[in-house]
């Protein structure tokens, strides 16, 4: 079992996440709770994920609230269906995703690219905001500062943080937003 903390101002979560590998894929169940700006938030989340850290598959359930339960597939090349199997268009080429409220879907990019991230790399990524329950594609930079140190920035705001890791590149502090605690 690995959590984190939310540590920002208004963002009191943790997060329980497993996270266990077979021989043919990664699977990951996770449960966050907690008050993320000044909302209350409870909700799982399940990813099946390729060995070399491609997500085949997401579904995100509110534990709060009546609201839809998100499932989608990948193509693996960045085509996204929805449960009724309708191409999603506006998420064509995410490889990654990234949900707004854990640390652990930044460690997607970083062990899916690892040493190619020396460069700065632009993604498209499938991004989840759980406040307002949707999902969009946007653009975000990863760059390898050293070992264990990425850079993360965000394409379409001033934001940007450095990312540490442990040796599995797992997310172990995500200065100022979570840390891990186990």
């Amino acid at each position: 079992m690995i959590s984190w903390k939310g540590i920002e101002t208004g963002n009191q979560t943790i997060e329980n996440l497993s996270l266990k590998e077979n021989s043919k894929n990664i699977t990951v169940t996770s449960l966050v709770k907690g008050i993320r700006n000044n909302h209350s938030i409870s909700f799982n989340y399940l990813l099946k994920i390729t060995n070399d850290w491609k997500v085949e598959s997401l579904r995100i359930q509110s534990l709060l609230e009546t609201r839809p339960d998100i499932k989608l597939r990948s193509d693996l090349n960045g085509k996204w269906f929805n449960e009724d199997d309708k191409h999603l268009k506006h998420l064509q080429d995410c490889i990654d995703i990234d949900i707004s409220v854990t640390p652990f879907t930044n460690s997607l990019p970083i062990n899916r690219l690892k040493d190619k991230l020396r460069i700065r790399t632009e993604l498209t990524v499938l991004y989840f905001d759980v406040i307002n329950w949707e999902f969009k594609s946007v653009k975000q930079y990863y760059t390898k500062i050293k070992d264990g140190v990425y850079l993360y920035e965000n394409a379409s705001s001033s934001f940007k943080a450095k990312i540490f890791t442990d040796k599995e590149g797992i997310v172990l502090n995500y200065p100022n937003l979570f840390e891990r605690v186990t």
